[in-house]
């Protein structure tokens, strides 16, 4: 499907691109339409960049709960006796008074 120069159309038939998107509707039947912009729809992954940016944050997002409390046999954490671990050393929240 190349030999376009990106989408401008050079070097190929006139009716190149409207051919290709029939044959891919005819064997695929999904409802495709030609781009107005061939050269940006041909030349930015940015949303695929943006979607994996935002499922790494939802990722770490989800993972914070899981890394409060040690997950030693022990079972660590409010139920077991044991003190929470230490937040930052020198915070002046977390000091005793």
């Amino acid at each position: 499907m190349g030999a376009t120069a990106i989408g401008t159309g050079i070097n190929a038939p006139p009716r190149y691109a409207n051919a290709v998107r029939e044959h891919l509707v005819a064997i695929t039947g999904l409802p495709l339409v030609t781009s107005p912009n061939l050269v940006e729809a041909t030349s930015d992954a940015g949303a695929f960049v943006q979607l994996s940016g935002v499922l790494k944050r939802i990722a770490v997002k989800l993972s914070k709960p899981a890394t409060i409390f040690d997950s030693s046999p022990r079972g660590r954490g409010p139920e077991s006796g044991d003190p929470p671990p230490a937040v930052q050393p020198g915070s002046t929240i977390m000091r005793e008074r």
